[in-house]
């Protein structure tokens, strides 16, 4: 989530932390040789990175009740709202 509200700030910290120059990040991913399969990304004319949420209307609330019985303690410590 971080990483797709602020690519840069992130990806610059990923690169200082890995001792390469955050400068030379990629303004547009497209741009590089890679192969990335089943990534939906990949078939979009955008190479914006953004957060997509949708999951959030799709799951039905039997889903949700799931989800918070196995994992809800988990996401609140994590700093999410149930």
């Amino acid at each position: 989530e971080d990483l797709c509200r602020d690519v840069t700030g992130v990806l610059t910290k990923i690169f200082d932390f890995i001792g390469l120059d955050g400068k030379q990040l990629p303004r547009d991913f497209r741009h590089i040789k890679h192969h990335i399969l089943g990534n939906a990304m990949r078939l979009r004319s955008s190479g914006e990175v953004k957060l997509d949420e949708k999951w959030r209307r799709m799951l039905s609330q039997e889903d949700l009740e799931t989800f918070y019985a196995i994992a809800g303690d988990m996401n609140v410590d994590l700093g999410y709202e149930r």
